[in-house]
């Protein structure tokens, strides 16, 4: 129960910092694509820190998958995919999801550098 709870808990943390995130993108005009691609690529560099600081227990479960979980999205990544495929064609949308997917692993990689100083 008391991991549910963490989950949980941190879910609504990392939701609610993916909401922010878009609204600071609908704020200065970017397209709602930027938004995600960013929390994206912000939540996989901090997934990197998580995991490479060594990170255990329940404090692991709050952040990588409460915090984390919540805050990044693969709904949301094909959604925009669609709506860009839609709006500007099919290249421009492979584009956007293979680029957010290799951009993710390497901001994966940094976090967990960032925290391990070496590979």
């Amino acid at each position: 129960m008391k991991t549910a709870l963490l989950v949980a808990l941190g879910g609504a943390v990392g939701t609610l910092g993916r909401y922010a995130a878009g609204l600071v993108v609908a704020a200065v005009g970017g397209p709602i694509w930027a938004g995600t691609l960013a929390v994206n690529l912000l939540g996989a560099f901090a997934m990197g820190m998580v995991a490479g600081s060594g990170t255990a227990g329940s404090a692991r479960v709050f952040l990588a998958t409460g915090v984390l979980g919540g805050f990044t999205t693969f709904s949301a990544l094909t959604l925009d995919t669609s709506v860009l495929g839609a709006e500007s064609g099919a290249g421009r949308a492979v584009l956007y999801a293979g680029g957010t997917v290799v951009l993710g692993m390497a901001a994966f990689m940094l976090g967990r550098l960032a925290v391990r100083g070496g590979p």
